[in-house]
C-alpha cells in the first residue's frame, strides 16, 4: 500500500516537472533593452545663446541593433520630433540619417548620436528620455552603451557644457 502510494506521488511529480519544462521553453524570445536619460536640457534663444542635448549610443554587439530615443519634455509631453539621428562621414561633417523620429539602426559595432536642438521652436525643454533597443538575435541580453552630453554658450567665446554616462556606463 506503501509503495503504491509512494508510486503515485512519483508519477505525480514527473508528471509535474515534465509539464513545467515543456512550458518554460520560450523559443520566441525577443531581444531587448531600455536606460532612462536624466536631465535633458535645451534652449535657444539666439545663435549665440543657447544649449543642445546628445545622446551618443554604440551597439557593441556583432549584430544590428534597432534603436528608439523617446523624449519627454518638462510637461511629460512627447519631442522626440524636435530631434535627429546623425552619424559621421569622411568629409569631417555628420550626416543625418533619421529626422524626427527617434528611431534608427546601429550596425555592429557602430555609434550614432540623437541631437536635440530645438532653434526652430526656441522653446527650452527641460526632460528626461528614453533609449530602448531590439534586435532579432535572441541570444542578446545587452547591446548598447551611451553617453549624455549637454553643451551650450551664452555668447560669443563662453561656453559651457557636460557629460553624463548612461546607465552608469554600463551596458544595458
Amino acid at each position: 500500500m506503501k509503495t503504491t502510494i509512494n508510486i503515485g506521488i512519483l508519477v505525480v511529480v514527473s508528471i509535474l516537472v515534465l509539464c513545467g519544462t515543456s512550458m518554460a521553453q520560450n523559443p520566441t524570445f525577443n531581444a531587448q533593452g531600455s536606460a532612462i536619460v536624466p536631465h535633458i536640457f535645451t534652449y535657444h534663444y539666439t545663435a549665440t545663446n543657447k544649449a543642445i542635448s546628445y545622446i551618443s549610443l554604440s551597439n557593441i554587439t556583432d549584430t544590428v541593433v534597432n534603436c528608439k530615443i523617446v523624449v519627454y519634455d518638462h510637461e511629460g509631453e512627447d519631442v522626440t520630433n524636435r530631434g535627429r539621428v546623425m552619424t559621421g562621414d569622411n568629409t569631417g561633417q555628420w550626416t543625418t540619417i533619421a529626422l524626427g523620429t527617434g528611431e534608427f539602426e546601429i550596425p555592429p559595432h557602430g555609434t550614432r548620436m540623437y541631437m536635440l536642438d530645438d532653434s526652430a521652436n526656441q522653446r527650452t525643454v527641460f526632460g528626461h528620455a528614453l533609449v530602448k533597443w531590439t534586435s532579432n538575435n535572441d541570444k542578446l541580453s545587452k547591446a548598447l552603451v551611451g553617453q549624455y552630453r549637454y553643451w551650450g554658450m551664452h555668447g560669443t567665446g563662453s561656453g559651457h557644457g557636460g557629460t553624463s554616462p548612461i546607465n552608469n556606463g554600463q551596458p544595458f
